[in-house]
């Protein structure tokens, strides 16, 4: 009975810890370099292939850069909670295109502070349905890597 239990116990500490970061992330766009100055042309890219309803959802879904000390971080859900888009420090990049059956954005970077940036798309209930939110490609906090990912560095 001990067994039993304490393989259940695991098993739903495991499925919740794999689950929150699923959820906390965006569409998973990864930038294509490391770092960036800014009025340089990037491309984001994500790595899951484009699903047909998501395809007819993407006129309506809308990237911003946001930095990565934006928001807080609910340490009990995983969650990280963003102001409202188009707030102050959200800087909108456009909408997302599909190419090749992945999700696709070219933007020039905007003028914006030195620091660490990741990508938040909004997607609205009219695109989305009712799991519509402004969320983070990167947990609020993430770490610089130095290779090109989901944070991307802006310097002078």
């Amino acid at each position: 009975m001990r067994t039993s239990f304490a393989v259940v116990l695991m098993a739903a500490a495991l499925a919740l810890g794999l689950g929150a970061p699923a959820q906390a992330k965006s569409f998973d766009l990864m930038f294509d370099r490391a770092s960036a100055r800014s009025g340089q042309v990037v491309t984001a890219r994500g790595s899951f292939l484009v699903w047909p309803g998501l395809s007819r959802a993407l006129p309506g879904i809308v990237v911003y850069l946001i930095p990565t000390r934006l928001g807080h971080a609910d340490y009990n859900t995983g969650w990280s909670a963003l102001p409202p888009p188009g707030s102050r420090g959200t800087h909108l990049l456009g909408r997302m295109r599909e190419q090749r059956h992945h999700l696709f954005l070219r933007f020039t970077m905007p003028r914006v502070s030195p620091g660490n940036y990741t990508t938040a798309t909004w997607c609205p209930v009219r695109s989305c349905g009712e799991g519509s939110r402004f969320s983070a490609a990167a947990l609020w906090g993430a770490p610089w890597a130095g290779r090109p990912g989901d944070v991307i560095r802006v310097t002078r």
